[in-house]
């Protein structure tokens, strides 16, 4: 299987919507190594006194990262879709019902 380039994953990246609007760029990826990048910006303040990001875009920066780490040299991120959800809840609600 082919090893995903940085512009594989910035593709990948980049679908997202929400990924979109954090403005992430995928700078480095190696073996070793991945580097994102993005470009910050007031809406990113999660405490106005501090001035610090929100935790909520760390977190979806680093699962990204975690992401890109697990699959590393497969050509597919990890991804759990709506549609794979509502499935595997439909299965489980009806394992209940029985």
């Amino acid at each position: 299987m082919t090893e995903l380039t940085a512009s594989d994953v910035e593709e990948l990246l980049r679908a997202a919507p929400y990924h979109r609007w954090l403005d992430v760029r995928v700078v480095e990826l190696t073996k070793d190594r991945i580097e994102l990048t993005a470009s910050w910006r007031e809406e990113w303040i999660g405490n106005p006194e501090s001035h610090a990001t929100h935790g909520g875009i760390l977190a979806s920066l680093l699962g990204w990262l975690i992401n890109i780490a697990l699959t590393a040299g497969e050509r597919r991120l990890l991804h759990w879709d709506a549609a794979n959800r509502d499935a595997a809840n439909r299965g489980a609600a009806n394992r209940g019902a029985r």
